[in-house]
Order: structure tokens, then C-alpha cells, then sequence
């Protein structure tokens, strides 16, 4: 049988080579994800889309078009099928949070896509010193150049949270202008009964019924002029903050392998003495009732 000096020896070694072994598992780890810099970069968000972008959600809206066909049977002509055409006005928006090394050229590449694809800037917020700066954009985009838009900022950006939201809104434009043509024929009316001459009194009132309207007819117009044609966009909500590089020593690689090594180890060599314990004290309770029996 071996001595306990040797038992003793070998033990140690096992001990020192799990050290060993965990330093050494660290070590690469961080030249693996880390291979030349360290990327510091601190975002409230924590994954979802930033405080900032949400900020932006009292802007202007943009309102797309878009026609869809669909077949329609009527049962009681005979199945005849017709085919129906339904023009859709939709809100198209996305939510994106991205981070920059390279913040400067960043910001100008996004702004050269933007006009590349004939879209407009129609908010923009810019704030922090070198090394922590945050761009906010609101950008009013075609929708035909929507998808490949947020495709393109994907592609090209670190792109840290993305959400797409599409929102029906012909309902919302067909009353619109339902209310714009109760409008206009409360207002025909009134003005053909100012025409009409009366008191004094009668004709102020409806004067100042006529401004109300007239008030009431201008809101619609500029509600109702996201819908036109010519004002047509979906829109991306674009936060870029700024992400500093810090070169990693390789004094700093060994001391963050050597920490991380003696509380893993640490942590184990816990486990074992508690395991050996508890197995200890089973033993000897079987060992116990088997006496008993």
C-alpha cells in the first residue's frame, strides 16, 4: 500500500493541476472572445428597445399605401366570384437600438443610406463627448425601400435590439374623411342660411359656427395629409450610442484568469469537502443501522 506521505503528495498535485487547469480554460476564453480589445459599452436598455427611441413615439406619423386583391363569392348570384380590390393605409415602424466603435463614420454612412434610398430625417437629437455620444433619428423612409432599408442597418451595424411594428390605419382614414364631408356639409349649410340675412345676433352665431368649422376642416386637412400620395413613408427609429475599445494587456489577461481561477477553484474544492462530507456521514449511518439489524 502506498504511504500516506505519497497519498498526501498526490492529492496536492491533483489540486494544483485543477488550479492549473482552470486558469488555463480562462485565459483562452478571453483570447477567444476577445481577441485584441475589450468593447465597453454601457446601454439602459438591456436588450429592448432604448429609452430614447421610445421618447420619439410622439412624432410625426407616417402613413403608407398599399392595394390587395382578394376573390369574393356571392352565393346568391349563382357562385358568382368577383375580384375585390382594397386599398390599405398603414403604419410601418421600426424600433432599433445599435452600438458604434467607429461613431463618426457610422453616423455618415446611415445618413448617405438614408439619401440613397430618397428617405428624410424628420428628427434628430445628438448628445454626450467623444467616447460616449448617442445619435437619435426618426427617418421617414419609402415603403417599397422599407425592408431593404432595415435590411441594409442590419448588415452594416451592430444592431443590439430591433422590433418591426405594422399598424392597420384605414379605418382611421375612412373617418377622417366621413367627418370631413359631415363638415363641409354642416358648413354648406349654415352658409346658406347666413345668405339668407336675419338679426344681428343670429348672424354672429352662425359666423362664429362657421370659424369653429372652418377651424375644425383645417386639423382635418393636416390629419388627413399623412394619408396623401406625396407624404407616403414607414418610418425607422434609429438610436446609435457610442462604444469605446480598450486595449487588453496581457498583464490584465492574467490577472482576470488568475481571480476567475481561485473562485471557480475555490467554489469546487468547496463542493468536494462538502460532498466527501455528506458522503462520510451516509456511511456511517448505514453502517449504523446495519448494526442495529
Amino acid at each position: 500500500m502506498r504511504s500516506f506521505k505519497t497519498r498526501l503528495r498526490n492529492t496536492v498535485i491533483g489540486f494544483g493541476l485543477l488550479f492549473v487547469l482552470l486558469f488555463i480554460a480562462r485565459l483562452i476564453y478571453g483570447y477567444v472572445y476577445y481577441p485584441e480589445n475589450e468593447i465597453i459599452y454601457r446601454d439602459s436598455s438591456n436588450g429592448s428597445v432604448s429609452q430614447s427611441v421610445r421618447s420619439m413615439d410622439n412624432l410625426m406619423t407616417n402613413v403608407a399605401s398599399s392595394r390587395y386583391e382578394y376573390k369574393k363569392t356571392d352565393v346568391s348570384q349563382a357562385q358568382v366570384t368577383t375580384t375585390v380590390q382594397v386599398d390599405q393605409k398603414y403604419e410601418k415602424t421600426a424600433n432599433m437600438s445599435a452600438s458604434s466603435t467607429a461613431f463618426g463614420e457610422d453616423e455618415a454612412s446611415i445618413k448617405a443610406a438614408i439619401e440613397e434610398e430618397n428617405g428624410i430625417i424628420q428628427y434628430q437629437q445628438k448628445s454626450g463627448n467623444e467616447g460616449s455620444r448617442k445619435l437619435s433619428l426618426q427617418i421617414g423612409i419609402p415603403p417599397l425601400a422599407f425592408d431593404d432599408f432595415v435590411a441594409h442597418l442590419q448588415a452594416n451595424y451592430k444592431i443590439n435590439s430591433i422590433s418591426i411594428v405594422k399598424t392597420d390605419k384605414t379605418n382611421e382614414y375612412r373617418e377622417l374623411n366621413a367627418k370631413r364631408a359631415t363638415l363641409n356639409n354642416t358648413r354648406q349649410s349654415l352658409m346658406e342660411l347666413k345668405a339668407k340675412g336675419g338679426k344681428i345676433e343670429e348672424y354672429i352665431s352662425l359666423e362664429n359656427r362657421i370659424l369653429e368649422i372652418d377651424g375644425q376642416l383645417q386639423a382635418l386637412g393636416v390629419q388627413l395629409g399623412s394619408f396623401d400620395s406625396e407624404n407616403e413613408f414607414c418610418t425607422v427609429k434609429l438610436d446609435l450610442t457610442e462604444s469605446r475599445v480598450r486595449k487588453v494587456s496581457f498583464i490584465s489577461r492574467l490577472r482576470t484568469a488568475f481571480s476567475w481561477a481561485i473562485e471557480q477553484y475555490f467554489m469546487l474544492v468547496g463542493l468536494l469537502l462538502l460532498t466527501a462530507a455528506a458522503s462520510f456521514f451516509v456511511l456511517k449511518i448505514v453502517d449504523w443501522l446495519k448494526e442495529k439489524m
